[in-house]
């Protein structure tokens, strides 16, 4: 039973690691037909974008088949769970048909991936216009479905490593993405004082710190059954409701970065000039 055990660990993991490894290698798989020395120089001088790069793990200044990554899937997820409430007939398939009316709402979900990927793969495609050797309807057409698949994928990814892997998906793929741009800050230090990289570390390790202490943090409200009431004094302090103090994690975050982007490229069209600045000064 102990060895049975065992394997299915190493199964999870390997399957998992597998997963990450591809999500990895299929980041720095370019979009062919963009000048990337510019788009990188582009990236680099935008706060906004570079914010929305560190999530992608990169992919979003190679413009890679899995540029979008999990994101359009987050926002979808976050978009149905506020759909939920207020909308009665999702509100009534999620609590009343159990296990079926959570395998609908899943679906719903994906719909709404695919949706949500093809318009930010388009807004990709129509804003990368500058960076391209021959913009086309061609190009756009096959950017769409590159960056709109990719996604998909993605997708498909994070939904085996919850039900096979080892933690939940979503989640691994934006810690992967996140920590693979350590290195890459890590070389930006080099030559640099280092009282200041102490400080650094420092400050790194103490928001860890603190950000797990939010996150594990929790509201314990005491359960007293009919039977305790006359018992005040011997209530069992183990029966309680936890309440966590952050209960929509990192997935907010996200889900505003995807759709400041959005909303960036739609004012750009109007003033480019003046959305940079707003966004260098407030971002």
């Amino acid at each position: 039973m102990e060895n049975k055990q065992k394997q299915q660990l190493i199964n999870k993991i390997i399957i998992t690691l597998f997963i990450l490894i591809i999500c990895r290698i299929g980041i720095f798989i370019p979009i062919p037909g963009i000048n990337h020395e510019e788009f990188n120089n582009k990236i680099e001088n935008n706060n906004l974008l570079n914010f929305l790069n560190i999530f992608s793990g990169g992919g979003f200044a190679t413009i890679g088949i899995f540029a979008l990554g999990i994101i359009p899937y987050i926002n979808s997820s976050i978009i149905i769970q506020l759909l939920i409430k207020v909308i009665p007939k999702l509100e009534n398939i999620q609590k009343e048909e159990g296990e079926i009316g959570k395998q609908k709402i899943n679906q719903i979900t994906r719909y709404f991936t695919l949706i949500w990927a093809i318009i930010q793969s388009f807004s990709i495609a129509l804003w990368i216009k500058p960076y391209t050797f021959n913009w086309n309807n061609n190009f756009i057409i096959d950017c769409v479905l590159t960056l709109t698949t990719g996604s998909i994928i993605i997708m498909w990814f994070s939904e085996i490593i919850t039900e096979y892997g080892i933690g939940n998906g979503s989640s691994l793929l934006i810690f992967q993405n996140i920590i693979s741009n350590i290195p890459k800050n890590l070389l930006n230090y080099k030559g640099t004082n280092l009282k200041i990289i102490l400080t650094a570390i420092i400050l790194g390790i103490v928001i860890l710190m603190l950000s797990i202490l939010i996150q594990e943090s929790k509201r314990k409200i005491n359960i007293i059954s009919s039977k305790q009431l006359g018992q005040i004094n011997k209530l069992n302090t183990q029966n309680y409701i936890p309440i966590k103090i952050n209960q929509g994690g990192v997935m907010p975050i996200v889900f505003a970065s995807a759709t400041i982007t959005f909303l960036s490229y739609c004012s750009s069209i109007l003033n480019e000039s003046n959305t940079n600045i707003f966004f260098n000064n407030y971002t």
